[in-house]
């Protein structure tokens, strides 16, 4: 049986109710350092962000790199970005002293989610909530992946 393999240095809100979650489905898991993603269970690799982690990840163009180690070796990848996009504009703006504006880092944002959904075979999930996020991952991992054959669709 596959278990969900969280990164040992995950220590969040999120980790922790991933954790709740996994007890509650009878999900097994452990903590283990993760070169790639924050959480993988089986193919399935999950890069978890919140909307200030996503939209600094962006700036600093380090989630490129994420997505690109994410492909190379999980067949399923999964960015779930949770958390309110406004608070994330004004924890940045603070942190850089108010050098962009809040117009410019919405263009970023939504620009970015507008690359991976066209450019990468990740899927990304954007949910309100760090406890939203952690249901999906639990959820997704309770499904158990398995390989599914790909039927292309023809015409009658």
């Amino acid at each position: 049986m596959n278990k969900l393999i969280i990164d040992a240095r995950e220590n969040s809100e999120l980790s922790d109710l991933v954790e709740t979650y996994c007890k509650e489905m009878n999900i097994p898991y452990e903590k283990e350092w993760l070169d790639i993603g924050d959480y993988t269970f089986a193919d399935v690799c999950f890069e978890a962000k919140s909307a200030t982690d996503f939209l600094q990840s962006v700036i600093n163009k380090r989630l490129w790199n994420q997505l690109d180690n994410m492909d190379a070796k999980f067949i399923n990848n999964i960015v779930i970005v949770y958390g309110n996009f406004n608070e994330a504009v004004e924890n940045y703006l603070t942190y850089v002293n108010n050098k962009q504006n809040a117009r410019l880092l919405r263009n970023k944002f939504d620009g970015a989610i507008g690359k991976i959904i066209l450019d990468t075979d990740c899927n990304i999930i954007w949910v309100s909530s760090a406890k939203e996020a952690a249901r999906i991952i639990a959820v997704v991992c309770k499904m158990q992946p398995i390989d599914r054959e790909i039927h292309t669709p023809t015409l009658i």
